[in-house]
């Protein structure tokens, strides 16, 4: 546990731009999403709403509403079915590219910078093809 909570600690302060020591509310949708947590942006802009003070959310906020945000994110089988819809040739591979349009235009559609992120973080190259299995795991599997 305390490796998981010096991840979720460098993380914070990758995310916090002006690094003083507050997320506002685009950090922390952005270090949530890259976290793992997959849900709709008005609950995730709820719980910050909910959970930050004047000048943003501190770490130690985060900490606390972190493990509420990860219970309630989507299950990794509706995570699976619904990348699976683009693994046309049913191989277990899907383009970046088309991975990043989707992400971009359906449900509660993900900013361009949150994808690049998420990729980044994710390791994954956006002019390759991206394991379905392995994105998945890797997905659900960040600080559990």
């Amino acid at each position: 546990m305390q490796e998981h909570s010096e991840d979720l600690k460098e993380s914070f302060l990758l995310f916090d731009g002006d690094g003083d020591g507050y997320l506002t509310l685009n950090e922390f949708e952005s270090l949530v999403r890259v976290l793992g947590v997959v849900m709709e942006t008005s609950a995730i802009a709820n719980t910050y709403n909910s959970n930050s003070k004047v000048r943003g959310m501190s770490y130690e906020l985060f900490i606390s509403c972190f493990p509420q945000l990860k219970t309630k994110s989507f299950n990794k089988d509706e995570i699976k079915n619904a990348i699976n819809v683009l693994d046309k040739d049913k191989k277990g591979f899907i383009p970046a590219i088309e991975l990043r349009r989707i992400l971009s235009t359906i449900g509660d559609n993900m900013e361009q910078k949150e994808i690049t992120d998420l990729f980044v973080f994710m390791g994954i190259d956006e002019q390759g093809v991206v394991k379905v299995d392995d994105f998945i795991n890797q997905l659900m599997g960040v600080f559990k």
